[in-house]
Formats: structure tokens, C-alpha cells, sequence
């Protein structure tokens, strides 16, 4: 995990070194960084016990702690709360075809790309007049549901997010196949859960919910990320699933197993996600140098 210090209301802040202090850690990261020639690997574990060596990463709101954590300017946090199509409305339904091997997925809110697949009637049509915010109005509100066989083989690995908004009402055609495509057809990116110098993974827990129909993670966007999106603007979110543990086989197991992974959009949401000061920013490279063990990208 990463660890962030934050110190805005609402947050219980931890402990870090101030001043000279966060010039050496950040000296240190970066002679470690070029030390590893290697992306750090940052794994925000929302299970309910030790993943892999990495304990459970908790953030405290308004004095209640939930599980979760930040990544950039968005809030992963562990799902709580049934489904219902008074509740959420659907966005898409993710699994692919060969999912009983134990494939990595990926996809965004287009049928027949990639691994989109029928989600029976719903409208994958979302714009960004569809979106919702938190209790705060500062972020907007995704909500996904996973489906895995349970014991051993309970866990997902969340290995990418990224968010576009298309201007306009109209898709491009045709439609992109590919994470290059998206960048170049999708127009303006909002949001990136990764980029060149770390690799994260949000590892979920399909047991911690009661089963289909629960949601396993809410993702919590910053709203200003979407200052100038017009509200008839087409909104893309593409995510991909299994990564994490198929280069690696020391790894506990998290590809998908069992049925479809489905994004929603909640029509409410029941806790605020304070933004992190800019001392956690200024001092992310230097907890990231500090925290994580360099591995080689695959």
C-alpha cells in the first residue's frame, strides 16, 4: 500500500517527517528508483486481512475508519450496500470469453469491445450529466460488483481505471480495440490509476459481500478533474481485471473465475471522501521509494 499522509478535516492524519526530513525521503526514493531501474508496485489491499505480505489499508472520515485508499485523485474503498435498478444504474458487464481458464479481462462501456458483453437491455450510453457525487460534491461516485468461485479463489485483482470523456453525443467509429485506440479516439483522459513509474493494484475480496448484486468497491473520482466536460459529453471508463498474479505465480491467485464484473452508477452515496492535502502529493514519490519493493516490469 501507499501511505499518504492527510491532514484535512475529517481525516486522521499520520504521522510523518516535516521540512529537511522530506527532502532526504524524497532524495532516498529517487536514488532507490534509479538504484531498481524498476515501477514500483503499489497494492491497496481491500480485503479484510493481510494480501501478500501487505496489510489492510484503512482511511478515517469523519472519526468512522473504512477501508480504503487513495489513489491519485481518486478514493478506492471497500463496496457497502445492496443493487437494485432503484438503486444503481448499470453501466456495463465485463467477463471474458474464456473465463474459466482464469484470463485477465478488460473493457469499458461498449458492447462487443474487448470484453464487454450483453448487459440485457440496459443503456451503456452514459454521459456526464449521468454522473453522481458523494454526500461532499466533490467526487463522483462508480460502483462495482465481482463475481469469483469463493475459498481460495476469492480475490480480484482491479489492475487499471482510466476515465475519458468524448466530446459530443456520437461514439467514434469505429470503436477502439485497444488501451492506444481509447487515448487516441476517447479524447480528453480524466483519470489514470497508473502511469510509468508505478504499477497499482486494488486487490477485493468477493466474500466480504453477500454475493451477486453487492457491491465490492465504490470509486470515488475528484469532480474538478471534469471541469469543461459538457453535460452531453459521452463519459468511457475502462477498467481491467487479473493482472497481478500472472507474472508472478509467487503471487496469491486473483484472475477472474466466476461470471461478470459489472460498474454502476450509484444514485446515492453514503460517505464523503475529503481531499488529501498537498503535503500527501509533494511526498507520494518518497512513501512510494520508501514502502514499496521495486520489481521489473513484465
Amino acid at each position: 500500500m501507499l501511505r499518504t499522509s492527510t491532514g484535512a478535516p475529517g481525516i486522521q492524519a499520520d504521522r510523518r517527517p516535516t521540512g529537511m526530513a522530506v527532502v532526504a525521503l524524497i532524495a532516498a526514493s529517487l536514488l532507490a528508483t534509479a538504484i531498481c531501474q524498476a515501477q514500483v508496485t503499489n497494492v491497496v489491499n481491500l480485503t479484510s486481512a493481510t494480501f501478500d505480505g501487505e496489510a489492510v489499508d484503512t482511511t478515517t472520515i469523519s472519526s468512522i475508519t473504512v477501508t480504503g485508499a487513495f489513489i491519485g485523485d481518486a478514493f478506492f474503498r471497500f463496496g457497502l450496500g445492496g443493487s437494485g435498478s432503484g438503486v444503481y444504474r448499470k453501466m456495463y458487464n465485463e467477463s471474458d470469453s474464456t473465463v474459466s481458464t482464469n484470463d485477465p479481462q478488460e473493457g469499458y462501456n461498449r458492447p462487443n469491445t474487448m470484453d464487454v458483453g450483453n448487459l440485457q437491455g440496459f443503456d451503456y450510453d452514459i454521459h456526464m450529466s449521468n454522473l453522481i457525487t458523494d454526500k461532499s460534491g466533490e467526487y463522483y461516485v462508480f460502483a462495482l460488483d465481482i463475481n469469483q468461485v469463493g475459498g481460495t479463489a476469492r480475490f480480484l485483482s482491479l489492475d487499471d481505471v482510466q476515465i475519458f470523456s468524448g466530446p459530443g453525443t456520437g461514439d467514434p467509429s469505429p470503436l477502439p480495440t485497444n488501451t492506444a485506440g481509447m487515448v487516441s479516439s476517447f479524447g480528453a483522459p480524466i483519470y489514470a490509476m497508473n502511469n510509468s513509474s508505478t504499477q497499482s493494484y486494488v486487490i477485493m475480496d468477493s466474500s466480504l459481500s453477500s454475493g451477486s448484486g453487492a457491491q465490492d468497491l465504490f470509486l470515488f473520482v475528484k469532480k474538478s478533474l471534469f471541469n469543461g466536460v459538457s453535460a452531453g459529453d459521452h463519459i468511457y471508463l475502462y477498467s481491467a481485471f487479473g493482472t497481478y498474479s500472472l507474472y508472478d505465480p509467487a503471487r496469491t491467485q486473483t484472475t477472474p473465475n466466476d461470471g461478470f464484473e459489472e460498474w454502476a452508477l450509484p444514485i446515492a452515496s453514503d460517505v464523503q471522501v475529503p481531499e488529501p492535502p498537498a503535503f500527501a502529493f509533494a511526498t507520494l514519490a518518497a512513501v512510494a521509494g520508501l514502502a514499496h519493493r521495486c520489481r521489473r516490469r513484465r
